[in-house]
């Protein structure tokens, strides 16, 4: 749109709070019809002035007639009484219209106080004085116009007016005073009912603080006119006044909750700028009274000024009677007479005064009326051609728009219009410029057309293909499990209404990692093609094959007569992996793990059946390879739990849920413990106390073992170090290592970090393993080889079960074995145990390595070991695992206790149980050996 195009702006001054301003959208022809009123407004201003024009020069023409002299040569003594009248109506014109231009320039002065409003005042007020000062001067003789009372009363009309607008400017004070006391209070109220938003995040503010809001709205939207209230009978002053009594009956009587909620600072402020407020609304009033008194006084000043300036009409005197009065003046005959007033004194000669009896004369009143009729011809001229040139653009301009308007609503239907050309240069141009668009569109809209069949037809075929690969496995081309899931609910559906069984099946491929890591994932993917295939041919008989993701694969049985059917056909399954696959020139067996549901025997839907399928595929490969195995409710509930517990250890360390409990190992020698041993607790949030036996399996299932170990090192190696530091300097702390950890490259660096974080000596720190790490090769030896050098001991857990092998005392390099409780829990009754576990302990001490005998919990056993003094034991006979807060006291009683138990054995251990030099020795020993 350009600039001639958009709508004005119309700019309106504002004024305190005043409304802002508004855009007006014209079309052509208001704007050419206000054109032709301006100019017909311009027109009939110049036709006054022209006639106000003639008036001067007439006057002034008369007043140079009157001053010349006469026939006889000589000069008349004062002017006639008709040009003074002349030159009086002619001031009394000029000396009004200044009195209108200062009664306006007062008027606007009253109502906005700018420098705009100011210098208009002021150059008014100095024309007024200009046009009173001429006015007096012109004004002489019997005129009948008091010059006295024209200049006192122009002096006390402009008092008034100074009255005035300092009573206006004092009632914009007022004005402005109270509109900033409402806007106080109404901060006031509104951060009162915005805290209460913020304290509580939401709009729960309270009943009598909004409704005080709702007041104070009320009387902020009564007030907006009260600058103009002057009637205190008038609504708008009604509406005020009792929303004011509404907002102080709300104050008064919620105040005692306002104090309590908001305090009494609040309540007093808020009460203190309501009353100030309706003061100064009673001084607005007051003041808007004054000014309304003012402004009339200044209307009856303007009016009695006025009114002064007229002058009246001189009364016509004869001339006889002038003279008569005047004996100094001659009577004039006839001949002599003085010319009519209405014939202009000018000096002729003898020709011309002859000439004059024949000619008629020409009066001023005629060159008027003859200028006047010029004027009125002139103006009728201009306004006709004004007129003829209007509608001639109107229609030029109204016509051609319409026929683009209409071709542009028929366009937009979707039709091919051409707009016949006419009207200005410009809309031609724009209908030429239109029907080019209109055929360029034409074109455009045929090729989309095309375009759209096009995309359409390929919609259609990528619609397809997708519908195809969100119901097939890209790679198999079995169903996926969208559709599995789509077949099986109609399958259980047709077998609810025919009474019959549904069978579900979830296959996972034997050890298929290692094909993936041995012959490569390209190869993976066609073994798994052809284990489709062969599982497509087996399911064909009763039913289909599906494939969920990865090695993982289902078959449905949809219409079985029986469970023991549907069993039968999962060995089927089984049975036919039992002939090697076939992929190019490699044969290779693969065979499957089965897990069985039965609908409606387990469950009723097909999410729920399948992850029961699952659970049975769980146990089947717990049993081993080829194996089936079908569902039962307590596979489910191992599922769950175990699934519960790897949720809770996920979020144990973020909580602080789990503890460390230290059980003592006690010297035989000295009858001292000599360290302890670190265990694991979970305390769940339930407050339950688990074992690690309940959930590390889990734990090394989801990965989680990771930064569980992680922990138990740090907080080990912390307390050793809080103790080492403090109540047992000589402390020792053994600490369970996975073979996980073992694998990670950065372990020897997060223990050696550890120590030197907590500044502890290695010798205050034994780790120890089980024989299981010899399976994850020579690194993990290689970090065992690191871990002794730095001076950490190294203690070979649960010796004698497992894995358990005399190569392995070769192989680690160990400082302690720890025989497992399973050899020494019958010592006491086996002739046999106590000689398995006199050889192992006889070929310890060969191999200079410590011995610690677990699970002594009967007096029997320890009596027997007892026999052998090189050696600590450990044991719920001695002490339970306990917390750190209970260790150090139990220390110190376990002496006394092992004198109650072997009072005739060994020697007995003396001094302070914490500070142990037979432990220290042992360490120098082990030091030393390292």
């Amino acid at each position: 749109m350009s600039d001639s195009e958009r709508a004005p702006v119309v700019e309106v001054p504002t004024s305190g709070s005043a409304p802002p301003a508004r855009l007006f959208r014209l079309g052509i022809a208001p704007r050419l019809g206000f054109a032709f009123l301006a100019v017909t407004v311009l027109a009939l201003t110049a036709n006054l002035i022209a006639e106000h024009g003639a008036s001067i020069i007439e006057a002034s023409r008369l007043s140079a007639a009157s001053v010349r002299p006469d026939a006889t040569g000589s000069r008349a003594g004062q002017p006639s009484v008709t040009l003074r009248h002349a030159v009086a109506v002619a001031g009394s014109a000029s000396f009004l219209s200044a009195l209108a231009d200062t009664d306006r320039a007062v008027r606007a002065r009253i109502d906005a106080n700018n420098a705009l409003t100011a210098a208009d005042l002021d150059r008014s007020q100095r024309a007024l004085a200009e046009a009173t000062a001429f006015y007096s001067q012109a004004v002489v003789g019997d005129d009948r116009v008091d010059r006295h009372a024209l200049s006192r009363r122009a002096g006390t009309y402009r008092g008034a007016g100074a009255v005035a607008i300092r009573l206006a400017d004092a009632r914009r004070d007022l004005l402005d005073t109270y509109h900033q006391r409402l806007t106080s209070l109404d901060s006031a109220v509104t951060g009162a009912i915005d805290h209460s938003w913020t304290i509580f995040g939401r709009v729960i503010a309270r009943d009598y603080l909004l409704t005080l809001g709702r007041k104070l709205d009320a009387m902020r939207q009564a007030s907006a006119g009260l600058g103009s209230l002057t009637d205190r009978n008038a609504a708008p002053l009604k509406s005020l006044l009792e929303s004011e009594a509404a907002f102080d009956s709300t104050l008064n009587a919620n105040a005692s909750s306002l104090r309590r909620s908001q305090g009494v600072q609040w309540e007093s402020r808020v009460r203190s700028d309501f009353g100030d407020l309706v003061v100064e609304r009673a001084a607005v009033l007051v003041a808007a009274e004054q000014v309304q008194i003012a402004f009339a006084r200044l209307t009856t000043e303007r009016n009695a000024l006025a009114e002064v300036a007229r002058p009246q009409p001189p009364a016509v005197v004869p001339a006889a009677t002038k003279a008569a009065a005047n004996p100094r003046t001659p009577i004039a005959t006839p001949t002599e007479a003085s010319p009519p007033a209405t014939q202009l004194a000018l000096p002729l000669s003898a020709g011309d005064s002859a000439s004059m009896n024949s000619v008629t004369p020409v009066t001023p009143s005629m060159e008027v009326a003859r200028a006047r009729r010029l004027v009125e011809w002139i103006t009728g001229i201009v306004l006709v051609s004004m007129l003829v040139t209007c509608v001639s653009t109107i229609l030029s301009i109204v016509r051609p728009v319409r026929r683009l308007v209409e071709a542009t609503r028929r366009m937009s239907k979707g039709g091919t219009v051409l707009v016949a050309r006419g009207g200005l240069k410009e809309l031609d141009g724009l209908a030429v410029a239109f029907n080019d668009m209109a055929q360029q569109l034409a074109t455009a809209r045929a090729a989309d057309h095309a375009h759209q069949a096009k995309l359409e037809d390929k919609v259609y075929e990528r619609t397809r293909a997708l519908r195809q690969l969100a119901e097939r496995d890209s790679l198999t081309q079995l169903p996926n499990r969208r559709d599995l899931l789509a077949r099986l609910n109609a399958a259980l559906k047709d077998a609810t209404a025919s009474g019959r069984k549904v069978g579900i099946y979830f296959l996972d491929l034997d050890n298929f990692k290692n094909v993936n890591d041995s012959l490569g994932h390209a190869f993976g993917d066609k073994v798994l093609q052809c284990v489709a295939q062969r599982l497509k041919d087996t399911a064909a008989p009763f039913g289909f094959a599906a494939r969920l993701g990865g090695d993982e694969f289902t078959l449905v049985y949809p219409a079985a007569t029986s469970a023991t059917a549907i069993a039968e056909a999962g060995w089927l399954i089984c049975q036919a992996f039992q002939e090697p696959l076939s992929i190019g020139d490699r044969r290779i067996k693969m065979s499957v793990s089965v897990g069985i549901s039965v609908y409606p025997d387990h469950e009723q839907s097909a999410e729920a059946l399948l992850r029961a399928a699952d659970a049975a595929l769980f146990r089947a490969k717990a049993l081993g390879r080829s194996q089936l195995s079908v569902f039962s409710p307590d596979l489910l509930e191992a599922a769950i739990s175990k699934f519960s517990i790897e949720q809770g250890l996920r979020q144990a360390i973020e909580r602080g849920e789990f503890e460390l409990a230290f059980q003592p190992e006690v010297s035989l020698a000295s009858r001292t413990p000599t360290l302890v041993e670190a265990l694991l607790r979970w305390r769940t949030p339930t407050g339950q106390l688990l074992a690690p036996g309940e959930f590390l399996g889990v734990a090394e299932e989801s990965g989680l073992i990771l930064d569980i170990n992680d922990w138990v090192l740090f907080k080990a190696i912390e307390t050793a170090a809080k103790w080492h530091f403090g109540e047992w300097p000589a402390v020792r702390i053994a600490i369970n290592v996975s073979a996980r950890q073992l694998l990670d490259a950065q372990f020897v660096d997060r223990v050696c970090e550890l120590l030197r974080q907590h500044r502890l000596p290695a010798s205050c720190i034994e780790l120890e393993l089980t024989e299981n790490v010899l399976q994850t090769g020579p690194a993990t030896i290689e970090a065992l080889r690191q871990l002794h050098s730095h001076g950490i001991a190294i203690a070979l857990d649960d010796f004698g079960t497992g894995y358990s092998s005399l190569s392995s005392l070769e192989l680690l390099p160990l400082t302690r074995v720890k025989l497992d409780r399973s050899l020494i829990s019958s010592i006491d009754t086996s002739s046999v145990s106590r000689a398995i576990a006199g050889a192992i302990i006889g070929l310890c001490r060969e191999l200079h390595l410590d011995v610690t005998a677990e699970g002594v919990e009967r007096p029997e056993q320890l009596a027997i070991l007892s026999s052998i003094q090189a050696m600590h034991v450990q044991g719920y006979l001695l002490s339970h695992p306990l917390p750190g807060d209970r260790l150090l006291a139990e220390l110190e009683s376990l002496p006394v206790r092992m004198r109650s138990l072997l009072p005739t054995h060994g020697p007995e251990g003396s001094g302070n149980p914490i500070e142990r030099p037979a432990a220290a020795q042992d360490a120098r020993r082990r030091t030393a050996r390292g």
